[in-house]
């Protein structure tokens, strides 16, 4: 029988905000080492990182999106214009196995239509 989930978990009380998922076994599979038999998932979140989330400014928004932004490995010329490259060959490959398939089933449907008549 499962075991009620401790009351301080979820009060709230510490800073804490808990959601429980009685369906998930993630819970479960975690406490079956303690003896315990809880079969319900607990997310935890700070309440002090809800809080800093929400009143990121605008200005450091656009900090933070500049910092990251310079941490990006661009492509070169030459690695963008194989891949470009690349693309239209595949694609072109495609257009003409799809154009193939569609002949074959196209053929079949008028075969089929002339023996229906």
């Amino acid at each position: 029988m499962a075991r009620a989930v401790p009351p301080l978990l979820l009060s709230g009380r510490s800073g804490v905000i808990c959601a429980v998922n009685p369906k998930s076994r993630i819970g479960r599979r975690r406490f079956l080492g303690t003896g315990q038999r809880l079969h319900a998932s607990i997310s935890c979140v700070l309440k002090s990182e809800l809080n800093s989330v929400a009143k990121t400014t605008p200005i450091e928004f656009i900090r933070q999106v500049r910092a990251e932004t310079a941490k990006v490995v661009w492509p070169s010329r030459r690695e963008t214009v194989m891949t470009g490259i690349m693309v239209m060959i595949m694609t072109t490959m495609l257009a003409i196995f799809f154009f193939g398939i569609d002949t074959i089933f196209e053929a079949i449907v008028k075969m089929l239509l002339k023996l229906a008549n």
